[in-house]
This record gives C-alpha cells, structure tokens and sequence, in this order.
C-alpha cells in the first residue's frame, strides 16, 4: 500500500495516481528548482482535478480505461486523456471540462478530425452507404458487355451507367473509397476503445471503501458483518471468480479478457474491409459465353481454356433441369495442366482465378443457324400474280448470302420477339415467337429491310409488298452454350481471416462478459457493488449472489448443512 503525500489516502501498490485526488503517487526526482516550481502549480492542479472529478462523478467504473475518475481527471489536466474519454459523461461533461482548463469551444484541427473520424454517426453513414450501393449493384447486373446494357435499358440508361460505373460499382473510385473511410473510421474507435480494455486487463481490480461501492449503478447493502466475507469469497470462487481479501474488503473479477470481444470485432470488421478493398483494386469479374469444342484465352491469367463438353441433369421422371455440368481444360504454354468438371458452386480455380458455372443455354443470339425459303415479289409491270421461288439458305446470325446481284445480312435473330419502350426485344430463349431482321445489300448501299416471322409469313405480304424479294423462316437452330463466370478476388483470404476473427470476437463478447466485484464491511453491514460490460448489465447476476449469500447465511444460522453445488 502507499499513501498519497497529498491527501494521506492510502492507494494499493500498483496505482500511479491518488484514486482520491489524482496526484501522482511515484513523481520523478527533480532538481530542487524544479520541485519549487512543482510545488507552485500543485494547488491549481488539485484544484482543476477535484473540480473534473465532481464533472465525471466518481463512478469509477473504468470504461475510460483509468480505474479511477481522480486517475482521468488528473490525465486530463496533464493532456494524456481526452476531453471525452468518460463514457457516462459524454459530450456534455467534455464540455464542462473544456471550460474548466480554460480552453476554446472549438478544439485544434486535429482534434475536430479525429472526433469526427471515430464518431458514430460517421460509421452509421458509411454502413449506410455501402448497402445502398450494394442494393444497387444486386439490382443492376455486374460485368455484362456494353450490349446487354442497351438492350436492357436504352442508350440513355447505357451512357449513365458507364458514367457512374455502375457495371462495376464494387470496383468503382467511390465505392472502395467508402470501404477505405469506414476501414479508417473502425480502425479508430478500435484505437480509442483498445487503450481502455488493455488496461482493465492489465490492472483490473483494487480494493474500494464502502463509500466508492455505494456510487456504483449496481450495488446492494448486506446485514452481515466483516466475519461473512469469507463466505462471499467462496460464493464468487465457485463461480469462477479470481478474489482478493483483506480483514475488510473484497475485490474479485472474471473473464477480463472478454472485453476484448468487441475489439476483436472492431479488427475483423477492418480485416474484411481491407478485403474487400484488395478484391476491388487487384481483382476482376468477367463473362464469357462458350461452345463445345472452343478455345478461349483468358488474358490476366497468361493461359486459354478449352471446353471439351457441356450437359445438363434433369430431375428423375421430370424435364426440369437439375444441374449444368461444364468440363474444362486448362491449356498453358502449349500444355494441358488441368482438366475439372465444374457446376453451380464447384467452380475450377487455377492461378487465383475462378470458372464458375453461371449460365447455360441455346445461342440463339450469336450461334444460330437460320434456313430461308426466298421468293422474288410478283411485278405488276409483267402482269404475273404468282410469286417466283429463289430456292433455299442457310445462314448464321451476323453473315451474308448471295441472292441474284444483291448481297442479303441477317442481321439479328429474335426467339420470342416481342415490341417494347425501347424496341425490339425477348421475352425468352423459347421459340415462342422466332423472328428474323434482314438488310439487303447493293454493293455497301442500302437497298431495304425487311422482318420475317415463322409464325407469320404473311406478314411480308402486307407491310413490305414494296420489296422485290421475300423471305420466310423456315428452320432455325442453335448451339448450346455455357456461361462462365470468370472472377479472381485476391482479397478473399483476408475476408475468411476476418470473419474467423468475428465469430471469436462474438463468443467472447457473447460467452466471457467481463465482471468485477467489490465488497467492503463496516460495522454489521456489507456494501457489495460490481460492473459488467454496461454500468446496469450486471444486475441479474449481482441478485443471483446476493440471494445465495443470503441463503448460506441463514443456513449458518439455523445449523443447517450449506450446499456445495457450483452456482453458474
């Protein structure tokens, strides 16, 4: 024990300030010059310290990482303590305090950005922020080509979405700089809250007098003289509790080391963002669409990849598809290094970069093969009434044929046309309704257009019988496709370590809460007080070992047996 030289309270071995009035309690030597300065100040100083002590309260409940309120205070003053670093207080007691140093509303610039960088209400903001953009980018497909975009939603709604990056919004300027100011806004709290837990780890508990207990927010008085501490030691080592006595007082604590849990939380959550962050910078997400037997390069891995084949599994007895089934090659350098069957959730990964299975289908956009009958127009001037067969085609989607001296393009082919806002369009990969627009050719002029549907081959008699030429649709086919997703996220492990890290924050958090207790006998009366995490948290487990004190006591009394059963 030392006694403070300023006040004569005595203080337990370990403190470095008066629990009472702040004053350090192990000063350095000084010369004698020195000591007479400090001998001048000192009076102000108690005096600001007392003052700050009556602002904070004197709960002495530790959360500002000082076991006493005189210990913050007197940092305070010396300017190793934030204005608001009592938690109960808040705002309003740094407030007072400012006025008691003397010192301006508006603290220094660094102050003002660092109180906003571990606020609050700027975490909340950017959580805010990074779902809204998130909703947004499940809404709007991500890593499709500039085609699917303009189909979908117009060449205005194309242009905006190139503009604000929306085709890649989680690898946008402003969606990583969001991750990067909530990573730091954590990082912060982490920094500020961390120096707090590590010291009530480092020095948890000391002895209080009955008066300190009786300020605690979660206390009780017992009917028992100094005599029953023993039996209250024994009721808190049962549950696990770590206890220290004197003739008069009790202290005890237990799973100090859970108040990390929320830290560790903190520090996962800055893992998982520097995760995402890393995938956004480093990573990328691609489509590509393949035929059986096609070779494709992937450039940002230096290898090709060859699909061998592609199937899908329907439901036994049903034509519900089931699953679709791709078989992949991995080709480098001339040499085949890989060879995997991937489906839905079991992609192939090689180099860091994942094949997922993403899509399946007939290509009845890029693949497809179209069979036209064509017949030259009946011409007025000859007199004849009866149209002239040509014969037959066959072409691909995006190729030309020869019909007399005019070169014919099919230009798009539509499964299941349908006419919306915005034009031609699917309603499906179901031959539905098939359609097929052609531009014919005079040279490179221009000559006419025309749109055939298999359903509706009448359809060139009445809105194009101007043309010299029909065309009706006859047969179509298509190749099947697979859609791959091609994505590598350099930044994943960091996500898995982060959300490891979580869970054990959590159980900590959940599972160990911090406790401390107190007890000091005066007369024939126990003060008894403690803290959890939260100044009223510990109130149902205080009751618990207040009613098993009790019931030991009368069990004592009447000479009955006491049980020794653990008490949880």
């Amino acid at each position: 024990m030392i006694s403070c030289a300023t006040c004569g309270i005595v203080n337990t071995a370990d403190s470095r300030f008066c629990k009472h009035c702040g004053a350090p309690l192990r000063a350095p030597q000084s010369t004698p010059a020195q000591g007479a300065v400090s001998v001048a100040v000192e009076p102000a100083f108690r005096e600001k310290v007392a003052k700050i002590v009556a602002v904070l309260g004197g709960l002495n409940c530790g959360r500002c990482g000082y076991r006493t309120c005189a210990e913050n205070a007197a940092a305070i003053v010396r300017g190793e303590s934030a204005l608001d670093s009592c938690v109960q207080g808040g705002a309003e007691a740094a407030r007072q305090i400012r006025q008691i140093l003397g010192q301006p509303e508006r603290g220094r610039l660094w102050s003002l950005l660092w109180g906003q960088l571990t606020s609050l209400k700027l975490a909340i903001t950017l959580i805010v922020a990074v779902l809204l953009i998130s909703i947004v980018g499940t809404l709007i497909p991500q890593g499709k080509d500039s085609l699917f975009y303009a189909e979908r939603y117009g060449m205005t709604g194309l242009s905006l979405i190139k503009f604000f990056q929306a085709d890649k919004l989680y690898h946008s300027w402003y969606f990583l700089s969001l991750l990067a100011l909530l990573a730091a806004n954590t990082l912060s709290c982490a920094l500020k809250r961390f120096r707090v837990s590590w010291e009530m780890i480092r020095s948890p508990v000391e002895a209080r007098s009955q008066e300190e207990i009786a300020k605690l927010p979660t206390h009780t008085k017992l009917e028992a003289g100094e005599a029953s501490l023993h039996v209250l030691e024994r009721l808190l080592t049962r549950s696990r509790y770590r206890t220290q006595r004197t003739q008069a007082q009790l202290w005890a604590h237990k799973n100090l080391w859970g108040r990390l849990g929320v830290d560790l939380l903190h520090v996962s959550l800055i893992i998982v963002l520097l995760g995402g962050i890393v995938g956004g910078l480093l990573g990328f997400e691609d489509f590509q669409v393949a035929h059986k037997g096609e070779t494709f390069s992937v450039a940002r891995g230096g290898f090709d990849v060859r699909v061998d084949d592609l199937w899908t599994v329907n439901y036994e007895g049903s034509s519900q598809i089931k699953d679709w089934y791709t078989k992949l090659t991995v080709i480098e350098n001339g040499r085949e290094v890989l060879t995997k069957t991937i489906e839905v959730n079991k992609p192939l990964t090689y180099k860091g970069i994942s094949f997922y299975q993403a899509s399946f289908g007939t290509d009845w956009f890029g693949g497809a093969q179209l069979t036209f009958r064509i017949e030259r127009a009946p011409s007025d001037s000859a007199g004849s009434t009866a149209a002239e067969s040509i014969g037959e085609v066959t072409a691909q989607v995006g190729s030309n044929f020869p019909v007399d001296n005019l070169r014919v393009k099919v230009v798009a082919f539509y499964p299941d046309f349908v006419i919306t806002e915005r034009g031609p369009s699917n309603r499906s990969q179901r031959l539905n309704n098939p359609a097929a627009y052609l531009e014919i050719y005079n040279g490179d002029k221009l000559e006419f257009s025309t749109w055939t549907f298999a359903q509706f081959p009448e359809f060139q008699h009445e809105f194009f019988k101007e043309n010299p030429y029909r065309f009706y649709l006859t047969g179509m086919t298509a190749p099947e496709f697979t859609g791959l997703q091609i994505a590598r996220n350099p930044g994943i492990g960091l996500i898995y370590a982060g959300f490891a890290l979580m869970m054990l924050g959590l159980f900590l958090n959940f599972y160990l809460p911090p406790r401390r207790i107190w007890a000091a006998a005066k007369e024939n009366t126990i003060y008894l007080g403690g803290l959890g995490r939260e100044p009223r948290e510990f109130e149902p487990e205080l009751d618990e070992i207040t009613e098993e004190f009790k019931r030991e006591i009368t069990s004592r009394a009447a000479g009955e047996p006491v049980a020794s059963g653990a008490h949880n």
